[in-house]
Order: structure tokens, then C-alpha cells, then sequence
């Protein structure tokens, strides 16, 4: 809305002067550009594991840069391969086999977004408060790998996707 007010009001000015006669009118246009809040994430590698070890974590960070003073919430999505239960990797060549993982925030209280979106309920939004700065935060994830059975994961490279939102 706001860019389609500007595009008419410039149409008109330009216009004006086009076609001004003897006189010459001008209109004022201006704007507000709203600082607003970036957000980055890295990646969070299990790397190599074995069906049948022992479950053990691994840490990602997320940079938020918000204008200080302002609150904001950081919120994690389900995943891809959510099952109503957990977030999964899932194997690349059969997304069918699964290792099931937990997301965690820098206090290990379970990240997730039910206070949002509400894609993953077993898990809430990280509170912060922007300083004009990047603020890292440390999300910690826990790789529960099962033991043997039928079904259970074959080798191959697990992957899944999770949102991260920051709402203001």
C-alpha cells in the first residue's frame, strides 16, 4: 500500500510538471524506512553416527540484530519431518527412515514456536531485547538414535529444515 501511495503521488508530480502551463505546483512526498530485524542461523551438523550409539548434541548459533530496546521472540518451527511428536532427520534416498531430535535453547528448556505459530507445541520462543547490536544464541541439539529393528535407519545422509522466526 504504502509503495503504490508513493508511485501515485510521483505520477501526479511528474505530471503536473509535465503539463503545467503558466504556473508550477509541487507535492511533498516523503516516507519512514522502519528499522527493522535480521536474523541468521548457522548450520547444525550431527555429523557421522551409528545405529545403536549413544545419543550426544551438537550446537548451532542464531544472530539476531534488532534495534535496541526493542523486544522480539525467537521462534523454531516444526521442521520438515515433524511427526507429531518429534522433529527428524530424515534419510535423503527414503524420507520414511527417521532419527528423531530435540531443539534446545541456551537454558535447555525445549525451543519451539507454541506460543506463535504453534507448528511444534513441545517447545516455546526465546525472549530478547535488541541492543542495535548482533546477539548470538546458542541452540544445542540432541540426536536420539535408536537401536536396531526393522525400520530403523540405513546409511545414508539425514537432513530436515526448520524455520527460524523472529516476531516483534
Amino acid at each position: 500500500m504504502k509503495r503504490l501511495l508513493v508511485t501515485i503521488l510521483l505520477s501526479l508530480a511528474v505530471g503536473v510538471l509535465a503539463f503545467a502551463g503558466n504556473s508550477t505546483s509541487y507535492i511533498y512526498v516523503s516516507g519512514y524506512n522502519v528499522p527493522g530485524i535480521s536474523v541468521e542461523a548457522s548450520s547444525l551438523n550431527f555429523g557421522t553416527f551409528h545405529i545403536g550409539q549413544s545419543s550426544y548434541s551438537q550446537t548451532a548459533t542464531i544472530t539476531v540484530n534488532a534495534p535496541n530496546t526493542w523486544n522480539y521472540h525467537i521462534a523454531l518451527n516444526a521442521g520438515f519431518f515433524y511427526d507429531g511428536t518429534y522433529r527428524n532427520i530424515a534419510s535423503e534416498s527414503n524420507n520414511s527412515y527417521k532419527v528423531p531430535y530435540w531443539l534446545y535453547k541456551p537454558s535447555f528448556d525445549a525451543w519451539g514456536d507454541s506460543d506463535y505459530a504453534n507448528t511444534f507445541s513441545g517447545g516455546s520462543s526465546l525472549a530478547g531485547t535488541g541492543s542495535g547490536a548482533d546477539q548470538v544464541y546458542t541452540l544445542t541439539g540432541w540426536l536420539f538414535i535408536p537401536s536396531y529393528g526393522p525400520g530403523y535407519p540405513v546409511n545414508d545422509t539425514y537432513y530436515d529444515f526448520v524455520t527460524v522466526t523472529v516476531y516483534y
